[in-house]
């Protein structure tokens, strides 16, 4: 049989989804920052969040600066040592790596937490257009 979903996974999923709700609303706005794929917390558990910039450099920098920590966790197969000797040229994957970046989004964010990066993001936004 089927290892049933305990409860508290549940829960987690729920947080995590409320979070990344937050996060889509509040940067609905912003033209240079965006989310990196059509999100549905409503229909699917995600275990990060996702936004993408041509700025990604800076805008780590930035956040960092602000105590928000960020990840770069896509790193396209052909760029790793192992696959070097397999790489297609890959365009475009080795083009928009370079403007993804993970936000916080475990579930022990808090309301005030998620807002705060949601601020920041807005202020490298006004300051770079």
């Amino acid at each position: 049989s089927f290892p049933t979903r305990r409860s508290s996974d549940l829960k987690m999923n729920k947080k995590r989804s409320e979070i990344i709700k937050k996060y889509l609303e509040g940067i609905s706005d912003l033209r240079r920052i965006r989310p990196i794929f059509p999100y549905e917390p409503e229909k699917y558990a995600y275990w990060y969040f996702g936004i993408r910039t041509e700025m990604r450099d800076d805008l780590i920098i930035f956040l960092k600066k602000k105590g928000i920590s960020t990840g770069v966790h896509f790193y396209p197969l052909p760029l790793q040592p192992l696959f070097k000797p397999y790489d297609n040229e890959c365009p475009v994957a080795k083009k928009i790596w370079k403007e993804f970046i993970t936000l916080p989004s475990h579930v022990d964010l808090t309301d005030t937490e998620v807002c705060y990066v949601i601020e920041a993001l807005h202020e490298f936004e006004k300051k770079n257009s």
